[in-house]
């Protein structure tokens, strides 16, 4: 294989300049450093970042370099090379985690009330607990539940209370434990339903006997429902609920009204993940039509499509690129109701949130298909592809 296609190199490919600052700082930090000296390594394959194409990203340029007037043959310095790169790997690992580790606040909340508890030090938990609960607060409002994490800290909260003899306020906290990780189950089951019939439907994958389905013959899920009522999470699970009986039911129209009503009447305090989500699954269902004939609502679709990019929910974090899929659908429908002043509008404020592989191809495209509509009289030849995916 060649150097520049190893593991090593694709790894360190990803980073950005910023990160491999960073990295040779982790790499030179006393606390972090192992027996070898990776810093001069590091230096050398930083010469050929950001592309790592040139011919000399070999083994041998690199082992003259880092062991100048040495001679790159036989099995003693392949071995003393490879060990080097080996090396650095684990570093690149061990960065990532670290890294990843430092940026989550939750997590780190969440270790040191763990490490707390670990040692001994109960009479210090609930001081940090206020905070850990904040920062999760604050995530979720950009990332959507996060119920495995609330469970973990509900588990600490117990893990306490057993400790300081406190037993029956444990029950408290063992019940709510109980609650999130049923809900997180419920969730689960009503998403991968949702998808198992999408893909059955769009792609004809035949997913064979599976646990989703045993789970739906047994469990009565609207006598489920009803103990969440009065719960945060009870917006996603009914919203998930209603578009598996619309998706499983002929798309009955009904139920991807309730499914949408919920959304909308709740989309102010639901995050920008999650509306992406909600958004995907109701554009979906429009595709798929409504009825025993499955007849496409267009300007429903047209409308919703509208929406999402109001709401910017059209990509779930502000760094990330726009589908290309979305994009051409939105242009489509655009196009098929003549509205090609609000179409051109839309080409010249969202092309450049494509990804740059996209975006020539695209707007040549959009301006041909613009012009044809306005020069044509018939558009009941344009048809809305397939997307599962806002």
């Amino acid at each position: 294989m060649e150097y520049k296609k190893t593991k090593l190199i694709s790894y360190i490919k990803s980073f950005s300049k910023n990160e491999l600052i960073d990295f040779e700082k982790f790499l030179s930090s006393p606390y972090f450093k192992i027996t070898r000296n990776l810093v001069p390594f590091l230096k050398i394959l930083k010469k050929f970042h950001p592309e790592f194409s040139s011919t000399d990203l070999n083994e041998k340029f690199i082992y003259n370099l880092l062991y100048p007037g040495s001679e790159y043959s036989g099995k003693k310095s392949n071995d003393l090379f490879r060990a080097m790169s080996s090396s650095l790997l684990k570093a690149v690992e061990d960065f990532i985690s670290y890294s990843g580790f430092t940026k989550n606040k939750v997590l780190r909340k969440r270790i040191l009330l763990e490490g707390i508890l670990d040692k001994g030090l109960n009479k210090y938990y609930e001081s940090y607990l206020p905070a850990a609960e904040k920062d999760l607060s604050e995530e979720e409002k950009i990332t959507g539940l996060n119920l495995i994490e609330k469970n973990q800290l509900e588990t600490l909260n117990n893990r306490n209370c057993l400790f300081t003899l406190q037993y029956k306020k444990s029950f408290k906290y063992a019940f709510k434990s109980l609650e999130l990780v049923s809900v997180q189950f419920l969730l689960n089951f009503l998403r991968l339903s949702n998808l198992k019939h999408l893909t059955q439907k769009f792609d004809k994958m035949d997913h064979g006997e599976n646990i989703a389905d045993k789970l739906s013959k047994v469990l009565d899920i609207e006598k489920i429902l009803k103990i969440y009522e009065n719960t945060p999470e009870y917006v996603y699970l009914s919203f998930c609920w209603n578009t598996l009986l619309c998706i499983s039911n002929k798309t009955a129209y009904t139920y991807y009204k309730k499914a949408k009503d919920i959304f909308f009447e709740n989309r102010d305090s639901i995050s920008q993940y999650e509306k992406n989500s909600f958004y995907s699954d109701l554009i979906n269902i429009c595709q798929l039509g409504f009825g025993d004939e499955r007849n496409v609502d267009r300007r429903e679709l047209f409308n919703l499509n509208k929406s999402c990019l109001e709401d910017k929910a059209y990509k779930v974090f502000g760094e990330d690129y726009m589908q290309y899929t979305f994009y051409r659908n939105v242009l489509i429908a655009a196009v098929f109701f003549k509205e090609y002043d609000w179409a051109e509008a839309f080409v010249e404020k969202y092309t450049n949130e494509l990804h740059h592989e996209h975006r020539d191809n695209l707007k040549f495209y959009s301006g041909a298909l613009i012009n044809y509509g306005r020069s044509t009289v018939s558009y009941t030849h344009l048809t809305l592809p397939t997307n599962r995916e806002v």
